[in-house]
């Protein structure tokens, strides 16, 4: 769902529909969410050992699909610093709350000698999930060939998606 909705995102801002961003610009402009998880990642995992993984594993998709809903406020001319960057920053946090337990949780359940196999297998779903939700999204929220340059069809198909994503993750 994540993969989907920042393809979705860096295709709008590529082709000028919001923000006006180059495609440089459009990738900068997600940088945040990786910042975040970078620099939480590892506070999310030592909170998932400490007191168990499940509130993160139930709080975390809420955060996820929070981030979401406030990406709805994003349209042509939206301000970074006012619509983008808040939307961007819940949804990082909410990603980085899952991501770690996630993992943690799919290496406990294996034993030690198969922690590799559980770990390529867990990255080999996470990828998977990723690639189908960019390949079937696009379809379920009506998007098509042509209205990727018009601004409105992909302008309302952002918006169902990041419904139909925040809906699956909550």
């Amino acid at each position: 769902r994540s993969t989907a909705i920042r393809y979705l995102a860096s295709e709008a801002e590529k082709r000028g529909l919001w923000v006006y961003y180059s495609p440089t610009a459009a990738g900068i402009a997600g940088l945040p969410i990786t910042i975040i998880m970078l620099l939480t990642s590892s506070l999310s995992g030592r909170i998932a050992q400490k007191f168990g993984p499940r509130l993160q594993l139930v709080v975390g998709p809420f955060v996820i699909a929070i981030g979401m809903l406030m990406m709805l406020r994003i349209a042509p001319g939206a301000s970074y610093l006012t619509e983008v960057l808040p939307a961007v920053i819940v949804f990082g946090l909410g990603l980085t709350t899952v991501v770690a337990p996630v993992t943690a949780t799919v290496l406990a359940a294996a034993e030690d000698r198969h922690a590799g196999v559980a770990s390529g297998v867990n990255n080999a779903i996470a990828r998977t999930g990723g690639l189908l939700a960019v390949a079937v999204l696009p379809a379920v929220a009506g998007l098509n060939g042509a209205a990727y340059e018009d601004p409105t069809a992909l302008t309302s198909a952002w918006r169902t998606s990041l419904v139909i994503c925040a809906i699956l993750a909550a």
